[in-house]
C-alpha cells in the first residue's frame, strides 16, 4: 500500500487523488513505525520477513509485474488503474484480517517488507 500510494502521489492526474495518496502513504508509514516499536518492546527476536510462499498466499498483495505496470502506464489511464489496484489491495487486507482473526497469536507473524 505504501508503494502504491507513493507512486500515485507522484503520478496521479487528479489533484484530489494525488493528495489522498500522500495522506495514505504518510498514515501507513506512521502505522508501520508504531507497529515496529511495539514489536521491539514485546519481543526479543526481530520481526520476520515473509517467505516468497507466504507473500504469494496473501490476498491483495500485488506482484512486481503489477507494480511495474502501474509505474509505466500512460498518464491518461493511471488514475483508474491505481484505483483498481489499491481497491484490490485493501479488499485483500480485509479478507486476510477476517481469515487471521480467529487464529491470531503473538508469535509466528511475518511482516511483508
Amino acid at each position: 500500500g505504501i508503494l502504491l500510494a507513493s507512486i500515485a502521489a507522484e503520478r496521479a492526474g487528479d489533484p484530489h487523488l494525488r493528495a489522498l495518496s500522500k495522506l495514505m502513504g504518510a498514515s501507513q508509514r506512521g502505522e508501520a513505525r508504531i507497529l515496529s516499536h511495539w514489536w521491539a518492546s514485546w519481543f526479543v527476536e526481530p520481526m520476520e520477513v515473509c517467505s516468497v510462499q507466504e507473500r504469494a498466499s496473501m490476498p491483495g498483495l500485488l506482484d512486481t509485474a503489477e507494480i511495474a505496470r502501474l509505474q509505466s502506464t500512460e498518464a491518461s489511464s493511471f488514475d483508474a488503474l491505481f484505483r483498481d489496484l489499491m481497491t484490490r489491495h485493501h479488499k485483500g487486507a480485509v479478507a486476510a484480517s477476517r481469515w487471521e482473526r480467529p487464529t491470531a497469536s503473538d508469535h509466528g507473524a511475518c511482516h511483508p517488507s
